[in-house]
């Protein structure tokens, strides 16, 4: 304290002190480790699973149903929903929309995503499948235009599926699977990474790949040319879509007149269509707008150049008049399969709702099981149930540590041969 003394007043030290202890109480029970762990971890047979969904209500620990999905691989699905309930064959009846479109956006896919904006080849499978046991009516890209264009009818449900970048994937992942469904579908490619192919990082289709699907129902529109990117538009470098702002000209220390950006994107637009129409025998001009950028500008442009319809990256479901589209992304691993449908029908869940009584019900391999209580989410897999009682149900001990947020959760199978051993 005499050290304190001499570098610190006593009058400064009384009103510094109250400081310098809550610092240490922090110090002490935060920095050295003691902090409460912000996700829950369960450790199944001495396998972890983290699950930062999980909550803890009322002293129970609330598990989501994907946790039971990943780590018991049970399928878990709404009662109500169950298609096992259903006539063998009987398709869903029920008209979510009419005289409207809904289209489906997807980008890359892999059999096990490295980030949540790309869609796992199993995820895309179970949407294809519930559109049809849910009755969605999949059609083509003439029917699409035909319907924005000529006023022509579409049927109920009518959904267009659409894929952007032109990525191989689409090819060893989403062809196979559309074929197997008969859905007709539509991928916009950035013409010149065809043309250029094999500079890509991310490997892209091929014509020859493209005129095969051509024959199963598949057709291929623009991205642009070459203007699926950022570029400079002022000397200190900032960065927007080349489609909507005029480039900055750095040799020349200047920027695009309006003349010059009207002509780099009309010539860009051409281009792109004029090798659709060497390589596959394009008739009908559709663009997928890179990153869903527009203004007026672009749009007369595009108008000027015979381009029918285009489409943004916004949600949403199409009238006739909608020529600039909206699309529904179905492209993501982190949301499920039938978050993706409840958007095609226009559903507004809320999630983490409360439910008690008859309704807390999920029905988890074929079975229904009722809980004390479950948090309804969007889907089933995002609905929170309590892990004691999931535990019960498949014969799971639990040893719950509060302090370290943690559970170890033992099956009736490893106990078991745990005590031959013994």
């Amino acid at each position: 304290m005499k050290l304190l003394h001499k570098i610190v007043p006593v009058s400064r030290l009384v009103k510094v002190w109250p400081v310098f202890l809550l610092a240490l109480i922090f110090f002490v029970t935060g920095c050295a480790g003691n902090s409460v762990p912000k996700e829950v971890t369960l450790l199944l047979d001495g396998k972890e699973f983290k699950e930062p969904n999980a909550e803890i209500h009322e002293g129970q620990v609330m598990v989501p149903g994907s946790f039971i999905s990943s780590a018991l691989g049970k399928k878990v699905e709404w009662i109500e929903e169950s298609v096992s309930d259903k006539e063998e064959g009987e398709q869903n009846q029920s008209v979510y929309y009419s005289d409207q479109v809904a289209v489906l956006m997807y980008h890359h896919i892999m059999e096990t995503p490295d980030r949540d904006d790309i869609l796992s080849a199993e995820q895309f499978r179970q949407q294809m499948e519930l559109l049809q046991q849910e009755g969605f009516q999949p059609i083509g890209m003439e029917q699409y235009l035909d319907f924005i264009i000529e006023g022509k009818s579409v049927p109920d449900n009518a959904v267009l599926i659409t894929f952007d970048d032109g990525y191989e994937s689409f090819y060893e992942h989403a062809f196979p699977v559309l074929k197997e469904f008969d859905y007709p579908a539509a991928n916009f490619i950035i013409v010149s990474s065809i043309d250029s192919s094999g500079t890509e990082k991310t490997p892209k289709l091929t014509w020859e790949q493209m005129r095969e699907m051509k024959k199963e129902k598949i057709d291929f529109y623009s991205h642009t040319y070459d203007m699926h990117r950022y570029g400079m538009i002022d000397a200190s470098g900032k960065r927007k879509p080349v489609t909507t702002r005029n480039l900055y000209l750095e040799q020349e220390k200047r920027t695009e007149t309006d003349e010059e950006y009207e002509q780099r994107v009309r010539e860009d637009l051409l281009r792109a269509e004029e090798r659709l129409k060497e390589e596959l025998g394009n008739t009908r001009s559709v663009l997928a707008l890179p990153y869903g950028a527009h203004h007026d500008k672009l749009l007369e442009i595009m108008d000027s150049v015979g381009i029918e319809a285009s489409f943004t990256v916004k949600e949403g479901i199409n009238d006739r008049e909608d020529r600039n589209g909206f699309r529904i992304n179905g492209g993501r691993s982190d949301q499920s399969p039938e978050t993706v449908i409840a958007k095609l029908k226009g559903q507004d869940v809320q999630p983490n709702v409360l439910v008690k009584g008859e309704e807390a019900k999920l029905r988890i391999d074929g079975s229904s099981v009722e809980f004390s209580k479950v948090f309804k989410g969007d889907t089933p897999e995002d609905t929170l149930v309590p892990l004691r009682e999931v535990c019960r149900e498949f014969d799971i001990k639990v040893d719950w540590n509060h302090k370290k947020k943690r559970a170890v959760l033992t099956s009736a199978k490893t106990t078991t041969a745990e005590n031959k051993q013994e």
